[in-house]
């Protein structure tokens, strides 16, 4: 790749988006081909070794991410963030990195100013800490191990929220526990994929009680026969009282050193008057049972707050998150 430092690079109509009084600094559109490689040596050279990643990686989320901007001090790139939204109308901060050699300088602040100055055009009023959408997904919100920075934020309006976590599960060997099949058996609550003739009452269920996950539900309304990915809980009656997204072929964020299959739990929901009968449990373990069997060696709990609530099927915490969010 060509070394980034050079002329300013404009947005594809020519405008920058910002720029200082002094001409020094400039907010404009990620180029690929100028900041590729700068970006993925930035990331290393600045991110904790348990968040490395590979270019592959980055370049994936990139192309998910709805603006990325990078700042630019006399020709070379200082730092970069990421914005994404979805049809909520909230947008997050996927990421904001500034060259250690210039934090302190005021380049995260300008960073941050474009975005907000984008997103209020949108007539988008919230911006949170993380992804907001899965093609976006490295974290939720501010990993643990950088609360450092989070006077930065704070400093900038930035309200905290309550936490989160990501989970991490071993599948060899794993089964659902013996009380949880009894408690499942005695409520008469039954588990099974998605079929063509529950996929309209899913999404039904989606949009009655989790309607920020209905979209993701929606994206395999085109198939025909049983849906991999959704795990059901139908009451004795027949009607749904619960709901699950498994992915048994996630890309692997982090860990990629190791050659193993992961899988992934997702947009876990269970309708208000069946909870505390074990229908949640239930469908989290009959998921991993069914990850397992599809050759996954680990299974994710990603962005959950139920960390305790997961550990009685035996997860583990991989990350904890601090989360926040602004209004614009």
């Amino acid at each position: 790749m060509t070394n980034p430092c050079g002329e300013p690079v404009a947005f594809p109509n020519g405008v920058l988006l910002h720029a200082e009084a002094s001409g020094k600094l400039v907010v404009r559109a990620f180029n690929p081909i100028l900041d590729e490689t700068w970006f993925e040596t930035l990331w290393l050279r600045t991110m904790p070794s348990r968040w490395a990643v590979s270019g592959e990686v980055l370049n994936a989320v990139l192309s998910e991410t709805k603006l990325v901007l990078v700042a630019e001090r006399q020709g070379c790139p200082v730092g970069i963030g990421a914005i994404d939204y979805d049809l909520s109308g909230e947008a997050g901060l996927v990421f904001l990195v500034v060259d250690p050699l210039w934090q302190g300088q005021g380049i995260g602040t300008s960073l941050l100013g474009a975005f907000e100055r984008e997103l209020k055009a949108l007539h988008i009023h919230v911006l949170r800490l993380g992804a907001v959408s899965t093609g976006t997904y490295l974290w939720p919100g501010m990993p643990a191990e950088m609360e450092a920075a989070w006077p930065f934020f704070e400093h900038r309006g930035w309200s905290i929220e309550e936490g989160c976590a990501d989970l991490v599960q071993k599948l060899a060997g794993f089964v659902t526990p013996a009380w949880l099949n009894e408690s499942l058996k005695y409520s008469g609550v039954s588990l099974r994929l998605c079929n063509s003739e529950s996929r309209a009452r899913v999404a039904a269920f989606e949009a009655e009680h989790f309607p920020v996950w209905s979209s993701y539900f929606r994206q395999s309304q085109h198939l025909q026969g049983v849906d991999e990915r959704v795990l059901v809980a139908q009451g004795a009656h027949g009607d749904i009282v619960g709901t699950l997204l498994m992915d048994a072929n996630v890309p692997r964020r982090w860990c990629t050193d190791e050659n193993i299959q992961v899988g992934s739990i997702n947009a876990l929901g269970v309708a208000l008057g069946s909870r505390q009968r074990g229908v949640g449990l239930a469908l989290a373990a009959k998921a991993m049972e069914v990850l397992q069997e599809r050759g996954c060696a680990k299974c994710y709990v990603q962005w959950t707050g139920l960390a305790s609530w997961y550990g009685k099927l035996g997860t583990s915490v991989w990350a904890d998150y601090r989360m926040a969010k602004k209004l614009l």
